[in-house]
């Protein structure tokens, strides 16, 4: 079971005194025998030693124990192989001993006593409480002779004269071989009986190499005359047999819903995607081309870091000996002041072989003492030898190569030892069949007429899949924001009165002459000013307002849907820069109204309004109306993130008319890591449904568009070192400072001689006269926003100075962090894997965020849906029965072009937009 002890070296500071020498005189007499024997014949009184002079270096103890399963013969004993002592149970099968086949399971750890698979799992009873068992229906002896062996030498009841302690699984295989043989030869009935060996975690890597080691060693057997084992499989469950596949797997049991939803944080999730490279490529180097084994060492405490620690960093959490997620099912937590291995069963089992009266039935030296099921002396022997980082693929390719059946199995909510990296490692692994091996599908197989999981299998390899189990096949988050109560301190300039409320609000109540200011007593660090503004379109409610954290004031405005606001989807919409104003998109493109010159607006028939409830944010703090105290500045999009995420959250739940409403944000998003908390604190999750991105920033697609027909005629020449530079500097290892410069000798190749060309950034057909980004509407926003009774009407804030449309401090703030620097792709795909849907949209004619690039990144983005979606072709999308555009379609991704439109989509092509943004919020094709 406890493949987690492989780790406890990274994770816990333990140490157990090493079990006491065994005392000669035990107090039972030992009957020696070297001849074949049967089994009817041990006593329950004494141990019968056997041995063979053509096995040197080994012989065995048995007696009989009238215990666990009163209705089959059981047997326990010791291997004694020098100073090593074995300890192993046998139990003859339910069925028919005479002829069913002979098993060995083994647990893991390393240090893992196999009474737990015993006690817990397959034997034939399971631990009742601490004095008791109870009947197994369902235990492997119901048609399989089987043994249960406490290995290497000082796990469970196993123990050494001397105290020495065997540190790899080399050693420990050549004992079990030989101990196999023996049994066989000094029991005839058994001899050539179908031998298979099981277990599960680290017996992925004990069973390859005792596989290994019993299929060696009958070349010798026969060559003296002996029987040879008849070594007819290995079946390994949630195995260790290839620890870095594991570790890699990590990110994808965490982060995406291979087995169950994605459990961390974006951010975290991301901050693994990234290390994901560097773990492969490190293990590559040290591990797997050639072994050192301390550069191996360090490359798995590198992955080890990065992969395995965030799940034991869930809730603040730092070992298991802490309240949290069970390592070995995802599904369950562990218990205040649990077992190192979360299943009460565990501390039982420990105390009732710690009982005299259980000890003496079995065989144990009265000298023993209590018994432990975990040993960490072997554990951390196992790892100063290194052993845990040896690959065991190769001794499963070459039984199976040898006409070893193979059977590797996994749980589906097991984490340590999941499905995902057990499956990944069949795939890899290189033997004669796994050409055919990796073409056959994952089917379903069934068990009782219901599905029981996935199986591929080929030749006599297999792998499976066992759904709704864990680690114990057999005995079948979080980055947020804190969010509790604050009274916010509010600016004494303001020239509207706040009424307070901290219940839900109906918006029909909302007054013109004042702000009424929300919060909640859960969602801590921000409120709101929200007062009615009757401007822009007549036709429908129209509020505005101050999202309040702290120090920082952003200004919004909310637009109710013209068709049915009671029913019909949310949407935030934020302009990008950064330090751009919404109001750009609010009065430009694809708000109610339109700018209509200095002192006026006109009705827009193609708002995004006219199915949709509509936000629009100015932000980060210094965009647009929005303002700080202090004039402080927020320079990354993380932090501004967060405050969206709260508002948004405040919202929903202030507004109990739009809770658990479809909510789809144009921008970035940050939203979908708040939703656990919210649910823990008895609130209504944000109902992310979808995120539309139109013209993200783009780089090395300024060749295409300039120097090719992708959009417009050629006219501009330049491409190579820049790919290589980004991918050193921004992609491989980011460094900011080397990333910087990536960036401004790409731009310097690629942009400046565009704006030599005095053409328009944002529609490479059209030339640019006196404003720097080519509109004539933005002169005229400016001068609206700034007259009184705008300002008045919309209860901006006194102490904000004249509008601008676009804040140059806030760009220098975030270029001078390095912001815009950063891969936002990540992101992208951790929302896909949650099922969040995502739009990418682009004109063809701009050139600043053009559809090049932009289709470039969804195509190269890493997802579990790349090969599906790069499989597609971009196919037509039409309005109004004429083509709109290329678009192409992929489970929840989406990318589309929109033919002779610029960077402002919805002012070039409003009603392609309009058609295309109803399609999306309605869930249909474009």
């Amino acid at each position: 079971m406890t493949m987690k002890i492989l780790f406890s070296c990274v994770l816990l500071a333990l140490t157990r005194a090493i079990f006491g020498a065994w005392d000669k005189q035990a107090v039972f007499n030992v009957a020696e025998n070297v001849a074949p024997l049967e089994l009817l014949a041990i006593s329950s009184e004494h141990f019968s030693q056997f041995s063979h002079p053509e096995i040197q270096g080994l012989s065995a103890r048995i007696k009989k124990s009238q215990f666990c399963d009163g209705g089959v013969d059981s047997y326990t004993g010791y291997i004694d192989a020098g100073t090593r002592h074995l300890f192993f149970y046998f139990f003859e099968s339910r069925n028919d001993p005479g002829n069913d086949d002979v098993l060995l399971w083994t647990n893991g750890g390393p240090g893992g006593s196999s009474s737990l698979g015993l006690f817990m799992e397959l034997g034939p009873c399971n631990i009742a409480g601490p004095n008791s068992t109870k009947y197994n229906p369902h235990s492997w002896n119901s048609n399989a002779n089987i043994f249960f062996i406490d290995q290497p030498v000082g796990t469970g009841f196993s123990y050494t004269d001397f105290g020495e302690t065997v540190g790899s699984t080399e050693e420990g295989a050549k004992d079990v071989a030989k101990f196999m043989a023996l049994f066989f030869e000094t029991f005839s009935k058994f001899k050539g009986r179908p031998f298979h060996l099981t277990g599960e975690s680290y017996a992925g890597r004990y069973l390859p190499l005792f596989g290994a080691a019993i299929y060696d060693q009958n070349a010798e057997l026969q060559s003296k005359g002996l029987t040879p084992v008849n070594l007819k499989s290995v079946a390994i469950g949630n195995g260790a047999t290839d620890f870095f596949a594991l570790l890699r797997s990590y990110y994808d049991v965490q982060c995406t819903n291979a087995s169950i939803e994605p459990i961390q944080s974006i951010d975290e999730c991301i901050q693994m995607r990234l290390a994901l490279p560097r773990c492969e490529k490190m293990q590559k180097h040290s591990c797997v081309d050639h072994f050192d084994h301390m550069d191996c060492e360090a490359a798995f405490g590198f992955c080890f870091n990065a992969l395995a620690m965030p799940y034991h960093r869930l809730e603040n959490l730092n070992t298991y000996a802490s309240s949290g997620r069970n390592p070995y099912d995802m599904t369950l937590r562990c218990a205040e002041n649990h077992d190192v291995d979360c299943y009460p069963e565990q501390p039982d089992i420990e105390t009732f072989l710690s009982q005299k009266w259980v000890q003496k039935e079995i065989g144990v030296d009265p000298s023993f003492g209590n018994f432990s099921s975990i040993s960490m002396n072997v554990n951390f022997a196992f790892w100063a030898s290194g052993d845990p980082l040896y690959q065991n693929s190769h001794y499963l390719a070459e039984l199976l190569e040898r006409g070893v059946r193979v059977l590797i199995y996994a749980g589906t909510y097991d984490w340590i030892a999941n499905w995902v990296g057990n499956e990944r490692w069949t795939r890899e692994m290189v033997w004669s069949g796994q050409a055919g091996y990796v073409k056959e599908e994952l089917v379903d197989w069934s068990v009782d007429g219901h599905v029981a999981g996935k199986v591929r299998s080929y030749g006599n390899f297999t792998f499976a899949t066992i759904y709704g189990a864990g680690h114990l096949v057999l005995l079948s988050g979080l980055l947020v924001a804190s969010l509790s109560v604050a009274a916010l301190a509010f600016a004494d300039q303001t020239v509207f009165s706040v009424v307070e409320n901290v219940g839900p609000l109906e918006l029909s109540s909302i007054q013109s002459e004042s702000f009424t200011r929300f919060s909640h007593p859960e969602i801590r660090d921000v409120s709101a000013r929200i007062k009615k503004s009757k401007f822009c379109d007549g036709g429908v409610d129209t509020y505005t307002g101050y999202i309040d954290a702290g120090t920082r004031h952003l200004f919004f405005y909310f637009f109710e849907s013209r068709n049915d606001p009671d029913s019909d989807d949310v949407l935030l919409w934020t302009n990008g820069g950064p330090g751009a104003s919404s109001s750009m998109g609010l009065f430009m493109e694809l708000g109610p109204c339109t700018i209509a010159g200095p002192n006026s607006t006109k009705f827009n028939p193609n708002s995004w309004s006219s199915n949709a409830n509509i936000f629009f944010i100015d932000q980060p703090v210094s965009t647009g109306f929005s303002y700080a105290d202090f004039g402080e500045a927020v320079v990354s999009t993380t932090d501004g993130a967060k405050d969206i995420a709260r508002f948004v959250a405040l919202f929903f739940e202030t507004f109990p008319k739009f809770k658990g409403r479809p909510f789809h944000l144009t921008g970035e998003s940050y939203v979908y890591d708040q939703n656990a908390e919210l649910i823990a604190k008895g609130l209504t999750p944000v109902n992310l449904r979808s995120v539309a991105i139109g013209e993200s920033s783009v780089l090395r697609s300024y060749y295409d568009v300039q120097c090719t027909g992708a959009s417009i005629e050629p006219y501009q020449t330049r491409l190579p070192r820049c790919e290589k530079f980004t991918k050193e500097a921004c992609i491989d290892s980011f460094d900011l400072m080397n990333c910087a410069a990536a960036f401004q000798f790409c731009s310097n190749a690629f942009s400046a001689p565009y704006r030599d060309l005095v053409r328009n950034a944002y529609d490479m057909t059209m030339r640019c006269h006196t404003n720097v980004d080519c509109y004539p509407d933005q002169d005229d926003l400016q001068i609206f926003l700034n007259q009184d009774w705008v300002r008045e009407e919309i209860g901006v804030d006194s102490s904000v100075g004249n509008f601008t449309w676009s804040s140059s401090s806030v760009n220098s703030g975030f270029w001078a962090s390095g912001d815009p620097l950063y891969q936002n792709s990540h992101y992208v795909a951790e929302l896909l894997e949650r099922g969040v849907r995502v739009l990418i949209y682009a004109g063809t004619n701009d050139w600043i965020a053009n559809w090049v690039g932009n289709e470039r990144w969804t195509l190269e983005m890493w997802w579990s849906g790349q090969e599906g979606y790069v499989s597609k072709p971009l196919i037509d999308w039409s309005v109004e029965g004429k083509v709109a555009g290329k678009v192409r379609s992929y489970g929840n991704l989406t990318f589309a072009t929109i033919y002779d439109a610029g960077h402002l989509v919805p002012r070039d092509k409003p009603v392609e937009a309009l058609a295309m943004i109803n399609r999306w919020l309605n869930e249909e094709e474009l």
